[in-house]
């Protein structure tokens, strides 16, 4: 079972039970019909379905944003600012695909012609984090799908109801293919369905023990994967640095989603001689957040996720 619970107040707001074996075929074989339509499309065509989920995903902006609120605790405008970049994701993708995925004339030694030609696999599946739940999910499945793919999205457990609220509006813009599924999947589940043939590649981001598990996966089935593992950014201060500039700019780097972020400042290194006054500039910065209801507009923090 995925549930959804909101880590304000603890109250339970959704529920998606865990697909079984043959709930998951199904899925697949709607995946399969779909996708042997789809692959033949334009890229216009491709970019006129993305673009008008982009519409549809900018129409329903305020109410996007309430539920990564609801789900995860992510301040409103924040929130607000990842289904914009959301919709920016898709318009640009949309543009460029086409140009992108051209082939390339490659020069031999040997005089001979050889090209590249970009091809769509089929299925491809995401296996995505709770703390950027539409951006992270969107900025796999965008890309795949320009290229002729289909897409099979398994959320984060406490963020299903964002992963459901894609599939929906997809359906909204293309009710009769299924590109974009949501699969709400137990761990033996992902490892059944990177085993199907119709699946050819994978995309996690997530720890390095999941990195592991679905990369091992995915090279005992000669299958394509792409993993980012997080990471401990460092936040250098030199001598010659703003000091309140870099105070500002750290201390958002660090406290931007309530500090849950691969990207965020996790080591800060200062040269010594701007230590002592650099940290007192930390400090007053960190001292004026405001820590609270994820929707209240005044809110800089909010419950941590987990």
């Amino acid at each position: 079972m995925y549930q959804s619970v909101n880590p304000t107040d603890q109250a339970i707001l959704h529920q998606f039970p865990t697909l079984n074996l043959n709930e998951l075929e199904e899925k697949i074989n709607l995946a399969k019909t779909s996708f042997l339509q789809w692959r033949d499309t334009s890229f216009a065509e491709r970019a006129r379905v993305i673009n008008q989920f982009a519409d549809h995903f900018e129409r329903r902006k305020e109410e996007l944003a309430k539920m990564i609120s609801l789900e995860m605790g992510k301040p409103y405008g924040q929130a607000v600012g990842e289904v914009e970049k959301c919709v920016w994701l898709c318009r640009y993708t949309a543009e460029i695909a086409e140009e992108k995925l051209q082939p390339v004339s490659v020069d031999t030694d040997n005089h001979k012609e050889a090209h590249i030609w970009y091809q769509p696999i089929g299925g491809v599946l995401g296996v995505m984090p709770w703390n950027f739940p539409y951006w992270q999910a969107l900025r796999f499945g965008i890309p795949a799908l320009m290229a002729g793919n289909v897409v099979f999205l398994k959320p984060a457990p406490n963020v299903p109801r964002c992963g459901a609220f894609i599939e929906e509006i997809f359906q909204e813009v293309v009710p009769d293919l299924h590109l974009f599924q949501t699969v709400y999947l137990s761990n033996e589940a992902v490892s059944s369905l990177l085993e199907n043939p119709f699946v050819q590649g994978v995309a996690l981001t997530g720890s390095e023990r999941a990195g592991a598990a679905v990369a091992s996966k995915a090279a005992s089935e000669i299958k394509k994967a792409v993993l980012e593992l997080g990471g401990s950014d460092a936040f250098v201060v030199l001598e010659d640095a703003d000091l309140q500039l870099a105070a500002e700019v750290g201390v958002q780097s660090r406290m931007n989603n309530s500090g849950q972020t691969c990207i965020a400042a996790k080591r800060f290194i200062v040269v010594e001689s701007v230590a002592e006054e650099f940290i007192q500039q930390l400090k007053n910065n960190v001292i004026r957040l405001l820590v609270g209801d994820p929707l209240d507009p005044n809110t800089d923090i909010g419950p941590l996720a987990r």
